[in-house]
């Protein structure tokens, strides 16, 4: 089945939307066979009607959970015709609803907010207009903590017993000494123990207590998450790396004296060199070094 054919089965105003988003982006079809078939298998389903019925909203939910869009990395017509059958239901939704389906709710709103079909919507008014979401009383998600595991002790009499020959003349050499031996090393152990504790002593008074004055603070102890330096950055530019094809080389302006900082990120085959250009982020930005030459994390 072609694209044309696939697009004409689906009802207006979807139809619609679907043709004047085409008309903007020409990448919209597919860049490859294998997603071209994709975009004209989801296409099908939305024309069938049975995938945004609101009964199937929970399996869509999942399936979209680590998806951004449906096909690939990018925005094709098939998200277009997606977002066009999802719009009835979710602009219906209270805020209950569309907490419950929460990736159904980040998926539309992301692409009802991309400019192809925001300018394809706008001239199908008022079928499509932007539905606004309610997040700031939305239930904070519950994370509980994993139980710390218990280490299983060995039982002694499980445990497999070597019967050859080198076992045998080993076990005789561990074996242990008669008590008068045992009495007899029992003060060389005390003495080794004194020297140990004596010859700290000794050099510390040789070094004139210079150790035990010594200024430099100690190491930290385990990173806690206010150690994180996050900051909004501004791409103000952005191209591939020169070298590598999976990489992009970027200038991220984080508002510093010394000006933009040049980060490169492995995203050329996750998000397009459009998407990137003029965008902000939240970036976690690594601090100089403090005077001992060490970092916070």
């Amino acid at each position: 089945m072609s694209f044309q054919t696939a697009v004409a089965q689906i009802k207006s105003p979807i139809k619609d939307l679907v043709l004047a988003a085409s008309q903007n982006g020409s990448q919209l079809v597919g860049n490859s066979e294998k997603d071209q078939s994709e975009v004209r298998t989801w296409i099908e389903k939305v024309g069938q009607g049975e995938l945004v019925q609101e009964a199937n909203l929970p399996e869509l939910n999942g399936q979209l959970l680590q998806r951004t869009y449906t096909v690939s990395n990018y925005l094709s017509a098939a998200d277009v015709a997606l977002y066009g059958a999802l719009h009835p239901i979710v602009s219906k939704q209270d805020s209950a609803r569309y907490y419950t389906n929460s990736s159904v709710t980040r998926y539309f709103d992301h692409i009802q907010s991309l400019p192809v079909v925001r300018q394809a919507a706008d001239t199908l008014a008022p079928q499509f207009s932007p539905v606004t979401f309610d997040l700031s009383s939305a239930p904070k998600g519950e994370r509980k903590a994993e139980p710390p595991k218990k280490k299983k002790k060995a039982d002694p009499a499980q445990a497999p017993i070597d019967t050859t020959p080198a076992a045998a003349s080993s076990a005789v050499a561990a074996s242990p000494a008669p008590a008068d031996s045992a009495a007899s090393s029992a003060p060389a152990a005390k003495s080794q123990k004194k020297e140990k504790k004596e010859k700290p002593k000794k050099e510390a008074a040789a070094d004139g207590g210079k150790k035990k004055g010594n200024t430099e603070p100690a190491e930290s102890g385990e990173p806690a998450p206010s150690m994180i330096d996050l900051r909004v950055g501004h791409i103000v530019d952005v191209k591939k790396h020169p070298d590598a094809d999976g990489l992009y080389v970027e200038q991220i302006d984080f508002g510093e004296e010394t000006g933009p900082r040049t980060v490169v990120s492995g995203l050329v085959n996750y998000i397009p060199v459009e998407d990137m250009r003029d965008k902000y982020l939240v970036g976690v930005v690594r601090t100089p070094p403090d005077f001992y030459g060490r970092r916070l994390y």
